[in-house]
């Protein structure tokens, strides 16, 4: 259930896991929000426990830094021994005091790796794409795109049933980025040009960002040592099946959309 119907019902963003890495300050925090709004609790603690279910923090208070429950993590606490193992399994308990009087208390799940992933793509890898992206996008942030579609990629690889800590070859996962992000942007760019050019560029990018998922695979680690278990081995996620979405036979290329990748505008 989702509280009772007599209190104020806030959301609670949490994209993906905390992915806590070892040997080094990891800050946590949990942000809430209502109406668009970030809502600032007046108070707030933490609890961090590991996967054997001993608390490596013990109930703590918690800063609040622009409105947020923020906590670091002593780089000591999280040494990937005892306690504090390395894997998934971790969970970062929350307590809050919220506008409404009510004190909260929230789940977050964590994993403690020796390296967790980043991106691979970035706002030049746009542009390299389209390299008349940035004077089109009017109010739209290609950074936030970036960000906002690398969630859905990792809670897709998370749906899956792999896990981002345990990759070695993250640029695998550049190019269905990519083509997440530019069928994002067009997306949006349709809403606010109203152009049939845009969604079907849109279209044609969700498309191919489904092709490229298919063709993922990475080599991993999951003795966590640091290393490639096997660099003649590769795995691929399970693929998750959307009747409605199929491979484009247009290439991605194609000039009929108005745009060529690479290229200028054709209109």
């Amino acid at each position: 259930m989702a509280g009772t119907n007599a209190e104020t019902l806030y959301s609670v963003r949490t994209s993906y896991p905390d992915v806590l890495q070892i040997g080094r300050d990891c800050t946590i925090s949990l942000p809430v929000s209502r109406s668009g709004s970030t809502v600032a609790p007046s108070a707030a603690t933490v609890a961090v426990y590991g996967p054997s279910g001993a608390a490596v923090v013990a109930t703590t208070s918690a800063s609040i830094v622009d409105g947020v429950a923020t906590f670091t993590i002593a780089a000591a606490l999280l040494t990937g021994e005892g306690d504090a193992t390395l894997g998934e399994g971790w969970q970062e308990v929350w307590t809050l005091t919220l506008p409404d009087g009510t004190v909260r208390t929230y789940d977050r799940e964590a994993a403690l790796a020796r390296r967790p992933i980043a991106p691979a793509l970035e706002v030049d890898d746009l542009v390299d794409q389209y390299s008349q992206i940035t004077a089109i996008k009017g109010t739209i942030d290609l950074q936030t795109v970036i960000d906002a579609t690398w969630g859905v990629i990792v809670r897709r690889w998370i749906k899956s049933g792999n896990l981002t800590y345990l990759v070695k070859s993250p640029y695998i996962l550049g190019d269905c980025h990519r083509e997440l992000a530019l069928a994002r942007f067009f997306r949006e760019l349709y809403q606010l040009r109203n152009s049939d050019n845009y969604l079907q560029l849109a279209t044609t990018h969700q498309r191919e960002y489904e092709r490229q998922w298919g063709e993922v695979n990475v080599t991993t680690d999951y003795d966590h040592d640091g290393r490639v278990d096997d660099t003649e081995r590769r795995e691929r996620p399970a693929l998750l099946i959307q009747p409605n979405v199929m491979p484009s036979p247009v290439p991605i290329s194609s000039s009929r959309f108005g745009l060529v990748r690479g290229g200028g505008w054709k209109w």
